[in-house]
């Protein structure tokens, strides 16, 4: 049966709305609870979902595809290596920032991994796509031979997801994008050819 998309959207708001905003653990989550705040009956999520996880890997794939196939979009087109670089960063960047995306994946590796595990699987995808463009870089001459592409990689992932300095500063918006902005330059500067 064809998921209709308010149903989806419905069920996704929920799921965001229980386990970011009211803070609720993933364990504590049901099934009738999901319907109340979507306004839904059980028998409608059943129709669509065979349970909690499927919902919520359902959200969790909406997030990934939507970040995978931009960034597919942007790699294909004729654009410079640079530009490639940069649309790279600020993709990873947006991605990391959306406050209810960070805090569902936050509770989802706290709470229930297995739900993670086609995500990894995808974002790893994503990442050998920056590999490749390091690698890009390397025979353009952009980008030192020494570099390897997979640890370089995992440097820029590691400088997204590390930079949240909420426990040492007050951060806004505005600088938690100016130190993940700042972690990548100096990354990237490292990596890059004279």
């Amino acid at each position: 049966m064809v998921l209709s998309k308010g149903a989806k959207v419905k069920i996704h708001e929920a799921i965001l709305e229980s386990l970011v905003v009211n803070q609720l653990g993933y364990n504590d989550l049901s099934i009738a609870g999901i319907c109340r705040k979507a306004g839904i009956t059980r028998k409608t999520f059943y129709n669509h979902f065979s349970n909690k996880d499927a919902a919520a890997r359902s959200l969790v794939e909406v997030q990934i595809n939507k970040l995978i196939s931009q960034i597919d979009d942007y790699m294909e087109s004729n654009s410079s290596f640079d530009d490639k670089m940069h649309f790279f960063r600020l993709k990873l960047m947006e991605s990391y920032q959306h406050e209810f995306t960070r805090d569902l994946l936050d509770r989802l590796k706290a709470d229930a991994p297995h739900i993670l595990e086609e995500h990894n699987k995808r974002l790893k995808a994503v990442f050998q796509k920056m590999a490749g463009l390091i690698e890009e870089g390397q025979k353009e001459g952009r980008i030192k031979q020494s570099v390897d592409p997979q640890i370089a990689v995992a440097l820029l992932h590691g400088a997204a997801l590390t930079v949240n300095l909420h426990d040492y500063v007050d951060m806004t918006v505005d600088t938690t994008e100016q130190a993940i902005s700042q972690a990548y330059d100096i990354i990237l500067t490292g990596i890059m050819s004279k």
